[in-house]
């Protein structure tokens, strides 16, 4: 005898008086199904943003933020969309294969999806972590999409090399027998296709598919690009430096924003306020350049 559960296919709220009507649920083919949230409106939709989250531990430190952010834009007439890849959350699909193409196939069905509930056919997107990498080349889907970029990955390879860093001070800490240098844990990724790293598994298909991704690849000419630093992450200086050059040579009104406040982002960081400013700061950069190319689109 087998219990079968029959779960709702979608879960709906009202939030801030009225303002804000959100949806949770599924979306897509059996099998192939995206878990996402839709933010929207109570009133008229002047614009769409999809949202691209970063992975393992850095998806929750940055969750609180990118919610909020969310419902903030959602009362001001931006319906935002939220999901998670396949093969992570809710979503459907196995880790093992949820590569960097994967990630960029899932944004681009996301951005479907609002376009299906709001109508909104031109979103922003923004990007968190290595969820950049996937917004930079969802947005060129787009033809010059407003795009930002919170703490964005711009040396994947520097990038995996503080996560197997991180791993080994982390069990240098709580002292763990046998404690694995960075190199025995590149070895066991390489030789098993997995690695555990801060309680997550980064699978093979990941790394190889991201280690060498360009940051800058997709950009477009005429694009309106805020990049978001947090905090001075050392040796991270050069990488931005050059992302920036290069949209700028593609033509992207580029405006970046540095914070002196950041997260822990290996771990799930509960600190106040060093968000606030985020939120804020993204919220009005965004409203303006929705307003910006609704204006352009009704001129053209």
């Amino acid at each position: 005898m087998s219990l079968r559960v029959d779960f709702p296919q979608t879960i709906q709220r009202v939030l801030a008086g009225g303002q804000v009507h959100e949806t949770a649920g599924f979306f897509g083919l059996p099998g192939e199904r995206l878990f996402g949230v839709t933010h929207l409106p109570a009133g008229a939709i002047h614009g769409g943003l999809v949202i691209c989250s970063s992975i393992g531990p850095e998806q929750l430190t940055s969750y609180r933020n990118e919610v909020v952010l969310a419902r903030r834009l959602a009362a001001a007439g931006v319906a935002v969309q939220r999901f998670h890849y396949r093969g992570s959350g809710h979503s459907d699909g196995e880790d093992v294969d949820l590569t960097l193409g994967t990630m960029v196939e899932d944004a681009a069905a996301a951005a479907a999806r609002l376009a299906e509930v709001t109508a909104v056919h031109h979103p922003s997107f923004l990007g968190t972590r290595w969820g950049a990498l996937v917004a930079t080349r969802a947005a060129s889907l787009a033809a010059g999409a407003p795009l930002v970029v919170w703490e964005p990955v711009a040396d994947p390879a520097r990038a995996f090399r503080e996560l197997f860093r991180t791993q080994a001070s982390h069990e240098l800490k709580i002292g763990t027998p046998g404690r694995r240098t960075s190199e025995m844990m590149l070895a066991e990724l390489e030789a098993n296709g997995q690695v555990d790293i801060l309680g997550y598994a980064l699978q093979r298909g990941f790394y190889q598919s991201a280690i060498r991704a360009a940051l800058a690849d997709g950009l477009s000419g005429r694009q309106r690009l805020l990049v978001v630093r947090l905090g001075r992450t050392v040796g991270a200086e050069a990488g931005l430096a050059d992302f920036t050059a290069a949209a700028e040579a593609a033509g992207c009104a580029v405006e970046v924003i540095s914070l002196e406040q950041a997260p822990v982002w290996h771990f799930v960081d509960h600190s106040a306020g060093w968000g606030a400013v985020l939120v804020e700061r993204t919220t009005q950069w965004l409203l303006a350049a929705t307003a910006a190319e609704a204006a352009g689109r009704g001129a053209s």
